[in-house]
């Protein structure tokens, strides 16, 4: 794990210019190769507390972002099977995965992309991006602003 002044060091090459955004979010397609709307979303079991609270975000023409620490299969399929019944995939522009710690670490199948997949089905954009979650590389998303994502 890097010391906490990677942190610091990394801040402040952005603030000076010296290194990539902040806020930039590359990533690849899974499926489909364009998607916008607000984003919403951030920690999966984080963002499912919501549910059913005045908190819960209006789904409809939404960017879902999605991503978690721990957690392996059973609990992932859990999380996407609430978002299936509370009608979330029907209602979003689209997915974009950040990186799920555990699963990857140790590397469980099947993988969230996998999963997701199954849950959304097969019409549904989804992306993936290795710049958002609990790395000491991770890049910083903004809930609530309006991104255009597409593959070119």
């Amino acid at each position: 794990e890097l010391p906490q002044e990677f942190s610091y060091q990394f801040l402040e090459e952005f603030l000076k210019q010296k290194a990539p955004s902040l806020f930039d979010l590359p990533c690849t397609f899974l499926q489909g190769d364009h998607m916008e709307g607000v984003m919403i979303g951030g920690n999966i079991r984080c963002f499912l507390k919501l549910a059913g609270t005045d908190f819960q975000p209006d789904f409809r023409r939404k960017i879902l972002l999605l991503e978690a620490m721990g957690g392996g299969v059973p609990q992932m399929v859990t999380f996407l099977s609430q978002l299936k019944m509370m009608h979330a995939f029907e209602q979003i522009n689209g997915i974009l995965l950040g990186t799920f710690s555990q699963m990857e670490r140790d590397q469980l199948t099947p993988d969230m992309p996998q999963l997701v997949r199954q849950a959304a089905g097969p019409d549904l954009p989804i992306a993936r991006t290795p710049y958002i979650g609990h790395g000491t590389d991770a890049h910083a998303a903004v809930i609530g602003k309006f991104y255009q994502i597409s593959s070119d």
